[in-house]
């Protein structure tokens, strides 16, 4: 699914048509849920300047996932 929808949005970006997502601060995953089914074609979870870690990736992405939206996580470095 994941490979699917960024295709997806490579697609529109590469046509010139524009990809429309959001960010998300608040470590809860029932806000990822409804950020997910909101009609986003992706939403980035800030784990840079946010107050959510690493750990509840997992959890947040799932709920994102359930509405058919890109999960992606902003990083504070790669290592």
């Amino acid at each position: 699914m994941r490979l699917k929808k960024l295709n997806t949005i490579r697609k529109k970006l590469n046509n010139n048509e524009p990809s429309i997502g959001t960010w998300q601060q608040i470590p809860n995953a029932s806000i990822s849920e409804i950020l997910g089914h909101a009609g986003y074609d992706w939403v980035a979870v800030d784990i840079e300047h946010g107050s959510i870690g690493v750990d509840k990736l997992p959890d947040l992405f799932r709920a994102i996932e359930l509405g058919g939206t890109l999960p992606l996580a902003r990083i504070a470095e790669s290592k």
